[in-house]
């Protein structure tokens, strides 16, 4: 990793004036390259370890610069999370930001599987001029069906992705700004957390992850 450049928490601004904390991994010596980003929910430090679909080194190895970004209200990143629905306007202010870097020829593509497959469909919609290529993957290509409802009821996988990963992240980034105490991580029950009704009322999505109603109340497809 000798000839690899590694550049951490590049604050990326969007324009509402939120930042987005980004990694870029590039040759130490290399010009103007084409770039690969991902926008992840799930930590961009920990991308280097999940590297069973798309290695990263390899990647910069290859002649590229890639760029990794925790998306809005994600770990190092600021603002509020509110999944899929900030994802078409920050996705496209963070693919312009990247072509524009002296690192970046100007050309860009996007990787990564299930929520990082979203970061890449939704900005598509806008047809970035910075985006040349795309390879999501294990993805959704449709928010409503089969994703939050099957057949017009609620399905409740997306339940615990919000109980087992955002809330426990979300947890964390209010310990460090000092928001919540220490005890707050260590006394998250997942499994019992599941277990109570009525959703809407759910404390941990009141407190946490307050999307999740309106996931709830948009029982019909509709233009959110």
């Amino acid at each position: 990793m000798s000839n690899i450049l590694i550049e951490k928490n590049i604050m990326v601004p969007l324009r509402d004036g939120v930042r987005l904390a980004t990694d870029v991994y590039r040759p130490a010596d290399a010009g103007p390259l084409p770039v690969l980003m991902a926008r992840t929910p799930y930590n961009k430090d920990g991308i280097l370890a999940a590297n069973d679909t798309f290695d990263i080194l390899r990647a910069v190895q290859a002649g590229y610069a890639v760029a990794v970004q925790d998306v809005r209200g994600r770990y190092a990143s600021e603002g509020e999370f509110n999944p899929q629905i900030q994802e078409t306007a920050d996705g496209v202010d963070a693919f312009a930001w990247a072509v524009v870097q002296p690192w970046s020829n100007g050309r860009l593509g996007t990787f990564g599987g299930s929520y990082l497959g979203g970061t890449q469909w939704l900005p598509a919609r806008a047809a970035p001029p910075a985006l040349q290529a795309m390879a999501p993957s294990i993805t959704f290509s449709d928010s409503y069906e089969g994703l939050s409802y099957q057949g017009g009821a609620k399905v409740l996988h997306d339940l615990r992705w919000v109980v087992a990963n955002i809330v426990p992240a979300e947890i964390e980034r209010r310990i460090a700004r000092g928001e919540e105490p220490p005890s707050a991580a260590s006394s998250l029950d997942v499994n019992g957390a599941l277990n109570e009704l009525p959703l809407a009322a759910h404390p941990l999505i009141s407190e946490y992850a307050g999307f999740y109603r309106d996931w709830l109340t948009h029982r019909t497809r509709d233009d959110y």
